[in-house]
């Protein structure tokens, strides 16, 4: 195995089971991280989406997760886990905005999300991770 497919991996993994604190040291701020994910142009998604989602700019979050899906699409390992992994970030990318506020609008947060009210209205009711809704 690549080293830079170490380090997708370990980012990949590291997003979506550390804490937003635990993100920044253990992946962001990784020398071996900033070693592979700036400077390789097929990982530049990998990086906007660790950032955006650390920064809490959720439109480019989204954004770059689109692009991260398709790279797991085309990952021999993780191709039959995307939809998860894309259902989980989004929850993920949910659940950090509600932590900041008491209480949003549907449509705050489908402008800061850069999405439709609709696509809100049809996501949010399910943050507590069944799938009753078709992602």
């Amino acid at each position: 195995m690549d080293f830079e497919d170490v380090v997708k991996y370990a980012v990949l993994a590291g997003t979506i089971s550390l804490a937003r604190v635990d993100l920044k040291t253990k992946v962001i701020d990784s020398p071996e991280v900033l070693q592979i994910l700036p400077n390789h142009p097929t990982l530049e998604p990998l990086n906007r989406l660790i950032n955006s989602l650390y920064i809490r700019e959720y439109d480019t979050y989204f954004h770059a997760l689109a692009e991260v899906e398709q790279i797991l699409k085309r990952d021999r390992y993780l191709a039959s886990h995307t939809r998860v992994y894309v259902r989980e970030m989004r929850r993920k990318a949910y659940a950090q905005l509600l932590e900041s506020y008491r209480s949003l609008s549907i449509d705050f947060m489908a402008e800061q999300f850069g999405v439709t009210r609709d696509f809100i209205d049809a996501y949010v009711p399910n943050l507590d991770g069944t799938d009753a809704v078709a992602i």
